[in-house]
């Protein structure tokens, strides 16, 4: 069955892909005509630039249709600007009478490449569209350069109609680019906010067992299975939500659900024993009310709020440490704990430790991964393990997928584990048939 984010993303993906050759197309046609007229002059300097000019374009042009946005990326937008830059500087150096403008086909070029880096790093995301802007801003208010120009001022003047005339045509599909890209993310935040409405989410439960393969507790992670486009992955809706208010509106359906089955399991002797973990968001804990809902919650479910264990990242603390702390100080006054998810893979973790409430720390899967085979990913399992036996915390290692990885940390002092080796989420009701199932056939 084909899945929401996969239509989307194709449709994304097409629809950029088309207006990229386009553009490209554009290129090549205003830069085929150039070659042909700078030829009949004898102008071979500038003739070889434009052929230059006409071969990145083709070259672009394929990747395009293959869809090969990664090669635009970091081939075609680099050679673009080498080529573009070298003009301006040899062929098209303003005068008293002639203003510059080749350089102004580095506009639509660094909002291309400002689309085609927003899933990339973020040295990348920003440094490239600001590189291009900034060579834009150097060429268009100076007069630097050396003029190789055989054309006189009246050719000129009609070249500089010619390349704004583009430059601006080329702009303006980049500007379509970047409004159907925003059209895919509302469509998606509305079939999001429609079923948040219509409750179409549902929680699963990834099973947290202890060094003798006992279920202690679970994640609660939650899943979209769309009525029309089948299941969507959680990357893609939750940063969605997270990018709108419609993740204040989701958080709270999955903390009461959570409530709700720990309540559930409260009744029976099974599963009564066990912990849930749940996920907080930045904009949650930026909620005035998050306390005081979750205080409501816990008296109308009438839960034990040390079964509840809110999972947060480091980037809650960015904003406002003093804030945060506070209000995790008066949730932990209600009972409930806090584990720190992700643990390792940002910059002030120490820092964190230091002034919050916590009562354990999650190695991140990312470490679990290669700790078999990288030495400072082991490195980095050991010193999160060691440090949390010194500030008398727990210690729980998720994306655990071998056995290997479970004994190597065993040995080193990780005695909780979450992943695949035991169990992929799972719906309630399975959930429940799983801890049953082990109650009766022990580990």
């Amino acid at each position: 069955m084909l899945r929401v984010e996969d239509y989307l993303i194709e449709k994304q993906e097409a629809k950029t892909a088309y207006l990229m050759k386009i553009a490209n197309l554009v290129i090549i046609a205003i830069s085929a005509g150039l070659l042909v007229f700078y030829i009949a002059i004898k102008s071979w300097g500038i003739a070889s630039v434009e052929l230059a000019l006409l071969i990145v374009g083709l070259l672009s042009t394929w990747y395009c249709t293959q869809k090969k946005f990664k090669a635009v990326t970091y081939i075609s937008i680099p050679l673009f600007f080498i080529v573009i830059c070298f003009k301006c500087l040899f062929f098209d150096v303003p005068n008293a009478t002639v203003p510059r403008a080749v350089h102004n086909y580095l506009l639509p070029l660094a909002v291309y490449a400002f689309i085609l880096t927003q899933d990339k790093s973020r040295y990348l995301k920003y440094v490239m569209p600001v590189s291009i802007l900034l060579t834009y801003l150097v060429l268009g208010c100076t007069k630097l350069g050396f003029n190789s120009s055989i054309l006189d001022n009246e050719t000129r003047l009609i070249m500089v109609w010619i390349h704004n005339t583009v430059a601006v045509s080329v702009l303006c599909i980049s500007v379509f680019i970047v409004r159907s890209e925003h059209n895919i993310r509302v469509a998606l935040e509305l079939e999001l906010s429609k079923a948040i409405l219509k409750r179409e989410l549902e929680v699963y439960f990834q099973p947290q067992v202890d060094a003798t393969g006992t279920t202690i507790g679970a994640e609660a992670l939650v899943r979209w299975e769309h009525p029309i486009f089948g299941t969507i992955m959680p990357d893609t809706f939750i940063a969605t939500a997270e990018q709108t208010d419609l993740i204040l509106h989701l958080g709270r359906q999955v903390l009461e659900a959570a409530c709700n089955q720990l309540a559930s399991w409260a009744k029976d002797a099974n599963t009564a024993h066990l912990t849930l973990s749940v996920n907080l968001s930045v904009k949650q804990f930026q909620d005035p009310a998050l306390v005081q809902n979750i205080a409501v919650l816990l008296e109308n479910t009438e839960i034990n709020p040390q079964k509840l264990k809110l999972e947060v990242t480091e980037s809650v603390f960015v904003n406002d440490l003093e804030v945060v702390s506070k209000k995790m100080t008066q949730l932990k006054a209600l009972g409930i704990k806090f584990s720190l998810d992700d643990f390792g893979t940002g910059y002030s973790s120490l820092t964190y430790l230091r002034y919050l409430p916590l009562s354990e720390l999650k190695i991140d899967k990312s470490f679990i991964k290669d700790v078999l085979s990288n030495t400072r990913d082991a490195a980095i399992a050991k010193m999160i393990i060691s440090l949390a036996k010194e500030l008398n915390v727990a210690v729980i290692a998720e994306g655990v997928e071998t056995a290997a990885q479970r004994i190597f940390l065993i040995e080193h002092g990780c005695l909780n584990f979450q992943g695949y080796l035991y169990s992929r989420p799972l719906p309630a009701a399975r959930f429940n048939e799983f801890v049953i199932n082990q109650s009766n056939n022990p580990p």
